[in-house]
């Protein structure tokens, strides 16, 4: 092209930002900066998403210094994705001071600095950080919830989660699977399996992230016959097809419990290939030593050198 508007640079960063190249989005800003096109809020949010998904932290400190010069840096837009780059590369309280300088908060902009407190460990000030936004009226979304629920089981706060389970059904979030997962670990994790259970039950439709909570939820309390015949009616749903997650979980309780015939047996039935970075092996190698079952835990490691 012999003239490239705004408008087309902008539509390339974004395709390629979208297809997940990340680093050809960041090219193209830089060849646009180079060729001296005046930018938008538009631009500087998909170059800042390209930067959060390569954490490319020294490209989103320039853009971030580049949106200020543009008085950009207000944009709830542009701030949000600023916030997004610094909470997944670790840089927290960088992400804190942008979100403090924001104007007009979104619940975007509220749900994002949420969830990278989360990733960043920081559970109980997730926590704060969700109330003061029900203190600002903010509106509640699955994704919301969903999230503030994983927060509640980290923490084991049983009180918070069935409230927050009033609210799921106040809102009409009791029938989206992943607010059902994320309650079914609240109450597994507070030891309340009888009302895990009744929310996995009153799902029509299941997902394997729903039977991977209630498969879990067993195995955390020791309930090895109740994982496995859970497991087991996973096996045979013809809906849902079970994953190296669920077979994990099998092989950990079952090692746990002492069977670890049954896990061995279990680990040569998984329809998957063992690769390094699969670690089953691990679980069944470990109980298998503790219960003395040396054949077993030879099994293990010559499978593991092997790979």
């Amino acid at each position: 092209m012999s003239f490239r508007s705004i408008v087309s640079w902008n539509t390339m960063i974004a395709g390629y930002t979208c297809n997940g190249d990340g680093l050809q989005a960041l090219k193209l800003f830089s060849k646009m900066h180079q060729e001296g096109t005046q930018m938008s809020e538009f631009t500087l949010s998909s170059t800042l998403c390209a930067c959060a998904a390569e954490c490319a932290t020294i490209e989103c400190r320039q853009l971030h210094a580049i949106a200020m010069k543009l008085a950009l840096d207000s944009n709830s837009f542009v701030g949000t994705a600023v916030l997004d780059v610094y909470a997944k590369c670790n840089m927290i309280n960088d992400a804190c001071l942008v979100f403090e300088k924001i104007p007009e908060k979104t619940a975007v902009t509220w749900s994002t600095l949420f969830v990278g407190l989360m990733q960043n460990g920081l559970h109980e000030d997730a926590l704060r950080l969700f109330q003061g936004s029900q203190r600002e009226g903010i509106q509640l979304t699955e994704f919301t919830l969903s999230a503030i629920l994983s927060t509640c089981a980290s923490l084991a706060l049983m009180i918070e989660g069935m409230q927050l389970h009033a609210d799921v059904i106040k809102y009409g979030f009791n029938n989206n699977l992943f607010v059902a997962s994320s309650l079914v670990d609240v109450y597994a994790r507070c030891g309340q399996i009888e009302k895990a259970y009744l929310v996995f039950a009153d799902m029509k439709h299941k997902n394997v992230v729903l039977w991977n909570a209630m498969i879990t939820s067993f195995t955390r309390h020791g309930l090895v016959e109740e994982a496995r015949c859970y497991f087991d009616l996973l096996v045979t749903d013809q809906t849902v097809k079970p994953n190296i997650v669920h077979y994990s979980c099998m092989v950990d309780v079952l090692g746990r419990s002492g069977k670890t015939d049954e896990a061995w047996e279990l680990i040569q039935q998984m329809p998957f290939e063992p690769t390094p970075s699969i670690k089953w092996w691990e679980p069944c190698f470990a109980f298998g030593c503790i219960c003395c079952q040396r054949k077993l835990g030879e099994c293990c490691v010559g499978k593991e050198v092997f790979e």
